[in-house]
């Protein structure tokens, strides 16, 4: 195999592992708005922070909000670590304010609303609003991955090596 068929080959697969993966986690987010609630409580609440390297001012700092909460269906304890559908993609936040303020709002003990998927109970949310236009622009990045690799694949796109 030829270095240009194996940046043409990962490109192709990277790009169609994350076209599947953001469109199945879209699928079950808009499934969320059909599952059962039930009544939880928050059992950890941290906010945590990155330094990361900027192109600008050389670093800057990232904020994110973690929780963890159990609940209870059909007699069964259940916990869950969901706050909302792709916060793993998007939960990242620029501002210390606002990562407080929400921080804030999930204190240890707090009494929540979790939402699960009744054939799935251990599948579960605290909220079940989707961003779909960041879902969108995900999928859009990983069909442009997809399409360059097979434009490599095909010849369209050279690679220098």
């Amino acid at each position: 195999m030829s270095g240009r068929e194996i940046v043409g080959c990962i490109f192709l697969i990277a790009g169609g592992v994350l076209f599947a993966g953001v469109a199945m986690l879209l699928a079950r987010a808009r499934a969320a708005s059909g599952w059962s609630s039930t009544e939880g409580r928050i059992t950890t609440s941290r906010l945590g922070s990155d330094l990361t390297r900027d192109g600008h001012s050389g670093r800057s700092r990232t904020y994110r909000v973690s929780v963890a909460y159990e609940y209870e269906v059909d007699g069964r304890k259940l916990s869950g670590k969901r706050r909302a559908f792709g916060e793993s993609l998007f939960g990242w936040m620029g501002k210390r304010d606002s990562a407080k303020q929400l921080h804030e709002a999930y204190p240890v003990g707090r009494a929540v609303t979790v939402h699960y998927d009744p054939a799935h109970p251990e599948r579960c949310t605290l909220s079940r609003d989707v961003d779909e236009g960041r879902f969108r622009n995900l999928l859009v990045v990983a069909a442009l991955i997809a399409l360059a690799g097979a434009g490599v694949l095909a010849g369209f796109v050279k690679v220098e090596g």
